[in-house]
């Protein structure tokens, strides 16, 4: 996909976990730069569904535009951005809840020059805020760096 490198499926082929790796999709619109990066959980053999978390990195093109993260199967996932966002502030929503503002997380985050690495924990929380008991969606949440 245009705009994105091929870190993903690197980090993806290198990984470890058991005999099963997560499915990576990324995407990048062609002309606004927004982002969606995507981990699933793969069927194996017998019909079972796995659970196969990764540390995954993606490339992306501009911290100017926003970010969709997708999915549940992820060890970290860490965003690479071709300048410094070490100066930018954080915000996530919720995608089940986007009438509401997104709010600021750049204390939580480890954020280093051209990287902004979130693990599953956040991953889930922040994209399960708007959840109720009998949901089992996978998270689904918009960054936006400003």
């Amino acid at each position: 996909t245009q705009g994105v490198s091929s870190a993903a499926s690197d980090v993806y082929k290198r990984q470890t976990i058991g005999q099963q790796q997560p499915f990576v999709l990324c995407a990048v619109h062609p002309q606004t730069k927004a982002a969606a990066v995507y981990a699933a959980g793969r069927v194996v053999p017998e019909n079972r569904h796995c659970e196969a978390y990764a540390d995954i990195t993606v490339t992306l093109p501009t911290a100017d535009a926003p970010i969709a993260v997708f999915g549940s199967c992820y060890r970290t996932l860490t965003l690479q951005f071709d300048q410094t966002i070490e100066q930018r502030r954080v915000f996530v929503q919720d995608l089940a809840q986007l009438t509401e503002p997104a709010y600021e997380i750049t204390n939580d985050l480890q954020i280093n020059d051209h990287t902004l690495t979130l693990t599953r924990t956040q991953i889930e929380t922040y994209g399960n805020r708007a959840t109720y008991p009998e949901d089992e969606s996978d998270p689904g949440l918009i960054l936006y760096l400003r």
